[in-house]
């Protein structure tokens, strides 16, 4: 049995080929994680606030209200990383021709906030600071707390929190 992935076949939030003819492929390019295993299914990572504006003007509104599984909202977390200097979001793309093509972003890295102790790699209940970090960065959306949330030191030497929705 074949399926149609044409244009005209009902795709997840817009018609076939949207990710790259919106410009949305393009803006992730240069965060793509390579080698890329599959052509239609590609990681990116720290993707920032220049790029996040410009995704939250091109995303279809259904793809904006989707989530990583209790995670929050896609307009969420690209408000966040406009918002908050240094976050920078990671997640993946899925292109044409599959039909659930989307922008889907699963994890963000934030660094140390005004007001908040900062991310210590040493302190193994960093996963308990949930609920501070949700209401420092407005993420109001989430159905609950990221399946991983811990304290890191970036190559660049900055500690920072590591937030990551299965």
């Amino acid at each position: 049995m074949s399926v149609d992935l044409s244009a005209s076949s009902p795709c997840l939030y817009a018609p076939s080929g949207w990710t790259d003819s919106s410009g949305a492929a393009a803006i992730l390019e240069p965060f793509l994680v390579h080698p890329r295993p599959f052509a239609d299914f590609v990681r990116f990572e720290g993707l920032g606030a220049a790029q996040a504006e410009r995704l939250l003007e091109l995303l279809p509104e259904l793809n904006l209200a989707d989530r990583q599984n209790n995670g929050p909202r896609v307009d969420e977390l690209l408000r966040a990383a406009m918002t908050h200097g240094g976050l920078a979001l990671s997640g993946y793309l899925v292109s044409a021709p599959r039909w659930d093509e989307r922008v889907s972003i699963d994890g963000l890295f934030v660094p140390a906030l005004p007001g908040l102790a900062p991310p210590d790699p040493l302190n193994l209940r960093e996963s308990d600071r949930w609920s501070e970090l949700e209401t420092a960065l407005g993420l109001d959306s989430a159905r609950g707390a990221p399946d991983e949330l811990r304290a890191l030191r970036r190559a660049s030497g900055a500690l920072c929190w590591w937030l990551w929705w299965d």
